[in-house]
């Protein structure tokens, strides 16, 4: 029973990971694209269609740490990672957001 359970861990532990690596790039190169459609389509900030891409933009990545993090405090639940370290990594993907969020309005 043992073995069952540190292995359950173990896979929820790598699906976990895997799954909060990969919505942080596809952030990441969502955000990175919408900043090149700006700069190359010479777009003002001020036009209704700019400012609902920037807003989609947001909400989406809102949406993405809320899932990221509801993955980071499984795993505390679970007990495959420790609190503290639970924390910190909430902080760091909190951070991380900022920046994708802030990506495409540094024009």
């Amino acid at each position: 029973m043992r073995l069952q359970n540190r292995l359950f861990k173990l896979i929820t532990f790598v699906l976990s990971t895997i799954i909060i690596i990969g919505i942080n790039l596809v952030l990441l190169r969502s955000s990175r694209d919408l900043r090149l459609y700006f700069i190359n389509n010479k777009v003002e900030l001020y036009h209704a269609y700019s400012l609902f891409q920037i807003a989609t933009h947001i909400v989406k990545v809102f949406g993405a740490t809320i899932v990221e993090v509801a993955f980071v405090w499984l795993l505390v639940v679970l007990n495959t990672m420790s609190l503290k370290s639970g924390l910190i990594i909430t902080l760091v993907l909190l951070i991380f957001s900022g920046i994708i969020i802030l990506v495409p309005l540094t024009i």
